[in-house]
């Protein structure tokens, strides 16, 4: 890189680094607690409209999935059985095991490290550029639930062919035979997005979306009432 010239805000930089970025976001909950005002829900709505993910998560299909025992189950089991029917599937699930890309899985299978990085400094650059004392930088589960909406919003396959045309021309009694490739690409986004509730309760982070296509209720039972009540 030559002297003086900044590097890109969107550049992708060390896995650590984005880990180290990642850890920044973990606050403290607890019921009435108010003083991390980006656990209050409405911000999420800011926030969407920082990513530009309004739209887009209206043209998302979303199943939603709650519950206390099973929804993680559920939301696997609905996935691979969409799947098996020719969807591609988006599915976003918590908490991880071993590494957080793990709660974001295309087709079946976790992102890789590449897109992971390319998504989150994307969002995570983004927030931190345009939040204020108002609307601060949301909290860790709210953020990765933000970037699983960009993710699954955002990640396309791309078909390319190409149509070869035949042009014949004259040129001082010469024949020259000119072939122009024009190539189209088509992008087919996500068709269907499987999102499991995180704590739960009416401003779980998920609940941002207006409009699921279907919505399941696992089993059902006390938990987290320290935060839910």
């Amino acid at each position: 890189m030559a002297d003086g010239e900044k590097e890109s805000p969107d550049a992708p930089t060390s896995y650590d680094e984005a880990m180290e970025a990642l850890s920044s976001l973990i606050t403290k909950r607890s019921r009435g607690n108010n003083s991390n005002k980006g656990n209050q829900f409405d911000l999420l709505f800011h926030y969407l409209k920082i990513l530009e993910l309004e739209d887009a998560l209206d043209d998302l299909k979303i199943v939603h999935v709650a519950g206390t025992k099973g929804k993680g189950s559920t939301c696997t089991f609905t996935e691979s059985i969409l799947r098996n029917c020719g969807f591609r599937t988006g599915l976003f699930t918590s908490p991880h095991l071993i590494d957080v890309r793990e709660r974001f899985r295309l087709d079946g299978v976790d992102i890789s490290q590449e897109k992971f990085l390319a998504y989150f400094w994307w969002c995570f650059n983004r927030l931190k550029e345009r939040t204020t004392e108002d609307v601060p930088m949301p909290p860790l589960f709210r953020f990765l639930t933000l970037l699983a909406f960009k993710i699954f919003s955002a990640e396309q396959v791309h078909k390319y062919w190409f149509h070869l045309q035949h042009c014949l021309s004259c040129l001082s009694s010469e024949t020259q035979l000119n072939w122009d490739l024009i190539c189209y690409s088509f992008f087919v986004q996500v068709d269907v997005a499987i999102l499991e509730v995180g704590l739960g309760g009416r401003f779980d982070a998920t609940n941002v979306v207006q409009k699921p296509v279907v919505c399941g209720i696992a089993s059902l039972g006390y938990d987290h009432m320290e935060i839910l009540g």
